[in-house]
């Protein structure tokens, strides 16, 4: 599991490292916003995506610069003045660096443990 991944972009280079827990609060905030703009995807197939996905990326850019800019600890400025193909590389590598699949299985597993869901239908009771 690596600690940090260098992403080489065209014009610098970027040392993306693991997140520390106390972070997250600001990472969640910046992404409180998020599920209002990814809720159109799930209709989508591949013909209209095309279609919708300028809207989409338009809408969510700013949330995304900001997500970055923490992740990175790279300054918002720097970040909008990447490319596309740029972006898409730090996305990529602060995803693997903090392990997100291994998180998302390990909390689906939790979740759905029998004491769990008992305890999630106990507090909606």
């Amino acid at each position: 599991m690596s600690k940090s991944i260098t992403v080489k972009l065209e014009n610098k280079t970027v040392e993306v490292k693991k997140l520390p827990i106390g972070d997250y609060a600001e990472i969640l905030r910046a992404i409180k916003q998020l599920p209002k703009h990814f809720k159109s995807i799930e209709s989508l197939n591949s013909e209209t995506l095309m279609d919708t996905l300028p809207l989409l990326f338009s809408d969510c850019l700013p949330d995304v610069i900001s997500i970055l800019a923490i992740a990175t600890r790279t300054n918002e400025e720097e970040i909008k003045e990447l490319g596309l193909s740029e972006i898409v590389q730090l996305i990529e590598a602060v995803y693997i660096v903090n392990s997100y699949a291994d998180v998302y299985t390990i909390l689906k597993k939790a979740l759905a443990h029998p004491e769990m869901t008992a305890l999630q239908k106990t507090k909606t009771s």
